[in-house]
């Protein structure tokens, strides 16, 4: 027989045994038989240390590699004007590419997207559980999105979303580059192109049969990367959105 299992489930600052021996699916923790003693119902659970610090270090970690912006650390050592002063203002790479540098705008991409590839699989090589890799892959693209050390103004997330995606399913990120390239080629905007791809990201993770968690931790970040396209989905509608070639 395999190893048992107990599922528990929180209750304060203690855990109550669900079931031993069978699973409910999405319902509490599980914990190696050997992890957990039992006195009166209630289930004390070693594994329970693991999974919160496994969370702690994805979240936090997470948040502080994503703060890193790229652009402006770019922009300081190639001696660019700094994205949030030209062009239209966002620190990311279409805006350094544009208004400075393809060469600058160019590492920029790389580096959004590096940074948010090298969180989400560094939880998945280490084990984290599903949703400490969730807090790890939304940490890390909140952390682009508000960075600690750039006073919370950064880009929409679009290369480091694309970098989570890639860890979790490198298949579905391969089609949402796809999409991409193939709206860029239709319409010659990045900013449609981007928000297609992203719309597109947690559709492909459940063809793809990813977990829910994953799954709905995408959505949200996708979600939030077409709020922040705001005044591009304006400039689009009104006819006066940026075409590729064209400069700032």
């Amino acid at each position: 027989m395999g190893q048992v299992l107990y599922q528990v489930c929180v209750f304060g600052s203690k855990f109550r045994a669900i079931s031993g021996g069978s699973v409910r699916p999405g319902y509490g923790l599980l914990c190696r038989k050997d992890a957990v003693s039992v006195h009166r119902g209630v289930v004390q659970c070693a594994c329970f240390m693991s999974y919160a610090t496994d969370f702690i270090l994805g979240a936090v970690g997470g948040y502080l590699v994503g703060s890193i912006s790229f652009s402006i650390l770019i922009a300081r050592i190639m001696r660019l004007p700094d994205p949030r002063t030209v062009g239209s203002g966002n620190p990311g790479a279409t805006n350094v590419a544009r208004s400075s540098s393809r060469a600058g705008g160019a590492l920029t991409l790389v580096g959004d997207v590096l940074k948010g590839l090298l969180v989400t699989a560094s939880a998945l090589y280490f084990g984290f559980p599903v949703w400490a890799v969730a807090a790890a892959a939304f940490a890390v693209y909140l952390g682009h999105l508000f960075p600690l050390y750039h006073g919370f103004r950064g880009g929409k997330g679009v290369a480091t979303l694309f970098g989570c995606l890639a860890a979790i399913s490198w298949q579905s990120a391969l089609l949402s580059g796809g999409i991409w390239l193939f709206t860029l080629w239709l319409s010659r905007y990045v900013s449609l192109a981007s928000m297609v791809a992203v719309v597109a990201a947690p559709i492909l993770l459940g063809w793809a049969a990813q977990p829910i968690v994953l799954v709905m931790v995408v959505a949200l970040m996708s979600t939030l990367t077409v709020v922040r396209h705001h005044d591009n989905i304006r400039r689009l509608l009104n006819g006066r959105e940026s075409k590729v070639g064209k400069r700032a």
